[in-house]
């Protein structure tokens, strides 16, 4: 519940800092973004990211996946893993040969 309270704070605080930046740009030219705002910007980057990450991690559910191959092969059979349904298309050229032919 705490991490949800800081990624909303967090961003809130990158949305005000955007906004801030967008005003600056719009009512002069030329001018650079002032450094308060950057700092701002910053620290709701960091702190949302933070958030996130550790959300993620403490949530009930299984957080972050590994990714070692040999954890998430294992319980996958050989047929499994030699179907390539993805490449599978009937689009291709030889339904006009064969129509031409019929």
């Amino acid at each position: 519940m705490v991490w949800k309270v800081l990624l909303g704070l967090g961003l809130l605080v990158l949305i005000h800092s955007l906004v801030s930046a967008a005003q600056v740009v719009h009512s002069s030219s030329g001018e650079h973004i002032p450094i308060d705002i950057l700092i701002e910007c910053l620290i709701g980057a960091i702190l949302s990211s933070f958030a996130f990450v550790k959300h993620v991690t403490s949530s009930g559910s299984d957080g972050w996946k590994n990714i070692d191959l040999k954890t998430n092969v294992s319980s996958i059979s050989m047929d499994a893993i030699n179907s390539r349904l993805n490449f599978i298309h009937f689009n291709h050229r030889a339904k006009f040969l064969y129509n031409a032919q019929q």
